[in-house]
């Protein structure tokens, strides 16, 4: 995997609450994906994998800001039932198909492809049960830089990021600079 930052371009306003900083554009790149995204400086890649989870290849990557995740699943994965999201499983798409219940789905384009962004009920029990609604996105890819990975899929988990504000955060979501 190959990570570039660009620099600073902008401020980012309201998209992060509380916070007019700077921003940077981060590039992912592997054999599986390849995105740019736009976030405020100091977010980090905090997590990246790629491999097989429960016999399907994915890549996923956590960014350090607003439970930001986003994960390419392959073509040839089986997609489990499309059952209710919590405890830790945000759900597993390549299509608003997938999807249990999606709410307001809104299609809007990107530089990579036309996205599909909606809402999702999650819960979390331990003692007690809290229930977030999240935003997602499912990003049909115009030119995949692996065929087998069509989509990439983004979530803001736990609702972190408000719908609003994560909808213009897909919206830029641009194509590498190599």
């Amino acid at each position: 995997m190959i990570v570039t930052i660009l620099g600073v371009l902008g401020a980012f306003g309201g998209l992060w609450p509380g916070r007019s900083s700077p921003t940077t554009r981060l590039s992912v790149v592997d054999d599986r994906i390849a995105f740019e995204i736009k976030v405020p400086s100091g977010t980090m890649i905090t997590r990246f994998y790629s491999g097989a989870r429960r016999e399907c290849a994915i890549a996923e990557v956590d960014f350090s800001e607003h439970g930001l995740r986003a994960y390419a699943a392959a073509r040839t994965c089986d997609i489990p039932a499309r059952g209710r999201t919590g405890n830790g499983h945000h759900g597993l798409y390549r299509t608003i198909a997938d999807v249990a219940a999606p709410k307001t789905v809104q299609r809007v384009e990107t530089w990579l492809g036309p996205a599909d962004v909606f809402s999702q009920d999650y819960y979390e029990c331990t003692n007690a049960c809290r229930n977030y609604t999240e935003p997602v996105a499912i990003v049909m890819l115009q030119q995949p830089v692996n065929p087998d990975f069509p989509t990439l899929v983004l979530i803001s988990t736990k609702g972190e990021l408000a719908r609003p504000d994560f909808t213009r955060l897909v919206r830029d979501l641009a194509e590498p600079t190599r």
